[in-house]
């Protein structure tokens, strides 16, 4: 059945890197519950595909994650998650974690970049063009190396939407801020 199994990947040694084959799935015919990165070194599964409802990150090392249906919840404020290529199409949480998400250029989230249980929490960077859904509750949101559209608005709170290139970031008429733009870079 689907949503029932959870694989837990853990790569122990700080330092050292868990290399994913590329071209595996994980998850096959049913789709799993979970699969989580756990432990202080590094992982490689940016040609990876996981079939699961959700990603969870509790690792202190650096991840390189390739395109995926998931949801992506982060549970460790030491996450350093790299999106090298292909989407997200679940949402981004943040979930009360002041860890750093780096997206590619061309990599959109569908779903909600979101922070459940805290605010300005986390730091998103897009190095590229990108489509986010929504962005709310996050301690910074660095853009401007492509062009990057927000497409909901609502009322939002991101601490600081900083700009690093000089290319445009799209926001949707009822983007009502609550924080600041470049007030620190």
């Amino acid at each position: 059945n689907d949503d029932e199994g959870i694989v837990t990947l853990n790569s122990v040694t700080a330092g050292k890197k868990l290399t994913i084959a590329g071209g595996k799935t994980l998850g096959g015919a049913h789709k799993l519950q979970a699969i989580v990165f756990k432990g202080a070194g590094d992982f490689g599964a940016a040609d990876t595909t996981f079939n699961t409802t959700n990603i969870v990150l509790d690792t202190t090392g650096r991840l390189e994650l390739g395109a995926t249906t998931a949801n992506v919840v982060l549970l460790n404020d030491a996450v350093q998650l790299t999106q090298a290529g292909g989407n997200i199409g679940g949402f981004l949480d943040f979930n009360a974690k002041n860890c750093t998400v780096t997206l590619n250029n061309n990599v959109n989230v569908a779903g909600a970049v979101q922070n459940t249980g805290g605010t300005n929490n986390g730091t998103l960077i897009v190095l590229g063009a990108s489509n986010l859904n929504s962005v709310n509750g996050i301690a910074m949101l660095k853009v401007g190396a492509g062009n990057v559209t927000i497409a909901k608005g609502g009322d939002v709170k991101i601490s600081e939407i900083q700009g690093t290139g000089t290319n445009t970031l799209t926001l949707p008429a009822n983007f009502n801020l609550t924080g600041s733009i470049n007030k620190t870079g």
